[in-house]
């Protein structure tokens, strides 16, 4: 079972980090992420979570099981296809 405990400081921290922009975006304000930002830090927490935690050795699965495991098991509803 993996630990659902994750620090806030952690998240403060990857939020930082995915949000530093190296050339000014004028409609990208600086404590808002924009889609590939959004992106960017699931795979983070992803990275951070499940594989520098030892749960996972693969990038790819670890962002399958964040994304199934702590943010779809949420959802209010799912779109029908």
């Amino acid at each position: 079972m993996i630990d659902s405990e994750f620090h806030m400081s952690v998240i403060d921290r990857l939020f930082i980090a995915t949000n530093v922009e190296l050339f000014d975006m004028v409609d990208n304000a600086d404590r808002a992420l924009c889609r590939f930002e959004f992106y960017e830090i699931i795979v983070r927490i992803a990275k951070a979570k499940l594989v520098e935690a030892g749960y996972f050795e693969n990038l790819s699965t670890a962002v399958d099981y964040l994304i199934e495991n702590f943010i779809l098991r949420f959802r209010l509803c799912r779109m029908e296809s």
